[in-house]
């Protein structure tokens, strides 16, 4: 059976993930499936969906697996995580994480590094590592929803349905079981007329911006305009504004 279900509508590319009976815990295979379809992705995609299926998402690293595992193979098991996770947040495209059950640890984590969750109301969210002895990632999650209440759900181990973790401000959309996927494909298509290049960019800064100090921040983003509007093509939204509301451009 794969591990790892691939759907591409238009532009959209949807990744599913595909351990039902182990709600779609974590594995080597999995990790690498993912990582090797964030690595090798058609130039025609311009946005990518990872999916748990109906009524899941992920629950984390397969437990089983990792409690089997010598201390040298757990670390090489981890590397392979982060370079998965890396691997979503350094995608030049938008991507989105469609909920629709379970979202824990790092299951969680996977979500949080994606640039957009759309859960259904049967979803539910979690960071219980520290129950069971162990750490969680802080980053992003601090960045999407706050230093506090990033530590209170790390610390605490607390889980948040749907609503919670709206009112944390962790969803973009929200909607029921029935309806999750036309959400999802909604916002999809609302990105995927974008400017492709314009769209990196913008995932970047806001990846990077955060944390800065406000002289360096301003820095960063006044730099990353200039290479916006200087490189090729990059009048043609601009041109064809303008045209549109009958307005003609000036030529210095």
């Amino acid at each position: 059976m794969q591990v790892l279900l691939t759907e591409k509508i238009d532009s959209v590319l949807i990744l599913t993930l595909n351990r039902p009976e182990a709600l779609n815990a974590l594995n080597p295979e999995l990790i690498d499936s993912l990582t090797s379809s964030f690595q090798n992705l058609d130039e025609d995609v311009r946005i990518v969906i990872i999916s748990g299926g109906p009524g899941r998402f992920c629950a984390g690293l397969d437990l089983k697996l990792v409690t089997s595992l010598s201390a040298a193979r757990r670390l090489e098991f981890v590397e392979k995580v982060k370079d998965c996770f890396t691997a979503v947040m350094s995608c030049p495209r938008p991507v989105i994480a469609e909920i629709d059950g379970p979202a824990l640890a790092g299951g969680f984590d996977l979500a949080v590094v994606c640039d957009f969750r759309c859960a259904s109301t049967r979803s539910s969210f979690g960071q219980p590592e520290i129950n069971l002895g162990f750490t969680q990632l802080i980053d992003p999650l601090w960045k999407i929803i706050g230093l506090g209440p990033a530590r209170e759900l790390a610390m605490t181990g607390r889980m948040y349905g749907a609503d919670g973790a709206q009112s944390l401000g962790l969803l973009t959309r929200m909607a029921a079981p029935e309806d999750i996927r036309a959400k999802t494909m909604e916002l999809a298509r609302e990105l995927a007329v974008k400017d492709p290049q314009a769209l990196a960019y913008t995932k970047g800064l806001c990846q990077t911006v955060p944390g800065l100090e406000p002289d360096r921040a301003m820095a960063v983003q006044v730099e990353t305009f200039k290479e916006s509007i200087t490189r090729p093509g990059a009048m043609e939204g601009a041109e064809a504004y303008l045209k549109k509301i009958g307005m003609k451009k000036t030529v210095h």
